[in-house]
């Protein structure tokens, strides 16, 4: 079990890409599946699916494959290809005998005069082979990659490597000549600009004008490229679209350890790390044999997901919500493509099924979700050293709150008796309402809702609570937890996994 994931991540394009087709034997012009995918699956999808798909079969029926609709229901086959007069499909939608579809409303007029055509065409569906050759299919995310030709050019002087000859090709085209070759000054700023997102010092600017070097322009590619600053810039993007965040989100929105995982990407990018090894660590990290410390951190990809730790909330609910992330990231990440669509229904305008959004959805769900330790060898040290004076700390903050708070506490029935009328007026209403009520006659709820106001109010005993916790959140250089990770981690037994409907 705990290899499936693992397994999945190379195949990844292969549980969602040419599926969900029916075979038939009819073949149909490519204009007649084009009318079918632009005008009649997103038609079926919005208004009759969620009765009327291979999983519910309302009736019998199912609208979903080809082969169902000419199957038909409990009153027989939907369609006659053809002759959409006798086609009780057709019959349904208009509403002209007892069956009325879809229940919500008749549809528009453009819509009944599509499935008619639809109907008189032949009922024209793709089989495997056309389905390749479908609109939907042209999309760039469906294509496999390949080296293009590179293109020749009339002027070949100007043309240093072969990108030049896609830029010169085209400016040939527009019959635009090349700009000029820009002073050292401006390129050096450019390339520091775009490789390290700084721009160049005094010093460096110099050494650059003072290098007549023939190679001096790569040289100074290789030193931008070796500085550790290449992986902050670059590795910005990859951080935008693995949703990067340094807290949790929601309404608390508390500080969490993610900053291991960012430095991971950068040193990633700094060692120049192959990207089929990059992404096969950022899902599956965890299950390579005698995974790296490295390696789990790199899991952390997934772990960005916003975590709702307010009072009362259903922690399993926000679980799962946090694997329709996953999922849609997932689509969106490696695949070029908002699968997020399907976790309701399936996909209006892409071959993937609401079923094979929970196939996908399965692989995460059978994770934990733990922080680790991740001190190295030569950090064993340090993390002892720090975890102590760490605990000694909080302990010390902790009694000095305890001993305010205790202060506090007999210091309330004294700034009770002492508010005036124009004082009282200015508190809030629950508070007003308390300190009508007799002290003896308060509730135990009353008398912490007072407390907990009079202390708010307390400047001491609140920049304590702040040291305490800045002191906790923060992962800083005095707090043991900048030595952990929030990583996944697959589990031993798998979670059973459903289509989720509603």
């Amino acid at each position: 079990m705990k290899t499936w994931r693992l397994a999945w991540v190379v195949p990844l394009f292969s549980i969602l890409i040419g599926t969900g087709q029916t075979n038939s034997p009819e073949k149909f012009t490519r204009q007649a599946i084009h009318f079918f995918e632009a005008e009649i699956r997103p038609l079926l999808h919005r208004n009759c699916l969620s009765c009327h798909s291979e999983e519910t079969r309302t009736s019998g029926l199912s609208l979903e494959t080809r082969d169902g609709i000419l199957q038909g229901g409990s009153r027989g086959p939907a369609v006659r290809p053809g002759d959409s007069s006798q086609s009780r499909l057709i019959q349904a939608v208009e509403q002209v005998g007892d069956l009325k579809m879809p229940p919500t409303g008749k549809l528009r007029a453009e819509e009944i005069t599509a499935l008619r055509r639809w109907v008189d065409l032949g009922l024209p569906w793709p089989t495997d082979s056309q389905a390749s050759k479908s609109p939907r299919s042209d999309h760039w995310a469906f294509q496999p990659i390949r080296r293009p030709s590179v293109p020749r050019v009339k002027d070949t002087s100007w043309v240093r490597n072969a990108i030049d000859n896609f830029i010169l090709a085209r400016l040939e085209q527009e019959g635009l000549e090349p700009s000029p070759e820009a002073d050292r000054v401006t390129f050096i700023r450019r390339l520091s600009l775009d490789l390290l997102g700084l721009p160049p010092n005094p010093g460096e600017v110099d050494a650059f004008l003072a290098d007549e070097q023939p190679d001096a322009y790569q040289r100074l590619v290789d030193r931008l490229l070796e500085s550790p600053h290449y992986g902050e810039r670059w590795g910005r993007h990859w951080l935008d679209v693995a949703r990067y965040a340094d807290t949790n989100g929601f309404g608390v929105d508390r500080p969490r350890v993610m900053w291991r995982y960012r430095d991971c990407v950068i040193n990633a990018l700094n060692r120049d790390m192959p990207f089929d090894q990059f992404v096969v660590a950022q899902l599956a990290g965890d299950l390579l044999p005698n995974a790296t410390p490295e390696e789990k951190i790199a899991t952390g990809f997934h772990r960005n997901t916003m975590i709702n730790q307010e009072g009362g909330v259903d922690q399993e609910q926000y679980r799962v919500e946090a694997i329709f992330d996953r999922v849609a990231t997932t689509g969106t990440v490696f695949l070029g493509l908002t699968i997020g669509c399907a976790q309701c229904h399936d996909h209006k305008y892409d071959p993937i099924s609401q079923r094979e959004f929970y196939q996908l959805f399965a692989f995460f769900n059978n994770q934990d979700e733990p922080t680790i330790n991740v001190v190295q060898p030569a950090d064993v040290d340090a993390f002892r050293r720090i975890s102590a004076d760490f605990k000694l700390e909080k302990l010390r903050l902790e009694s000095e709150v305890a001993k305010r708070e205790v202060e506090l506490v007999d210091l309330i029935g004294q700034w009770e008796a002492g508010l005036t009328e124009e004082v009282r007026k200015k508190l809030p209403p629950n508070i007003q309402e308390i300190i009508t009520v007799p002290a003896g006659q308060r509730t135990l709820s009353q008398v912490q809702d007072l407390e907990n106001f009079y202390k708010d109010q307390d400047p001491v005993y609140q920049e304590r609570r702040r040291a305490l916790k800045l002191l906790i959140d923060t992962p800083n250089d005095r707090n043991p937890n900048q030595f952990s990770a929030m990583v996944l981690e697959e589990r031993e037994e798998p979670r059973k996994t459903h289509v989720l409907s509603g």
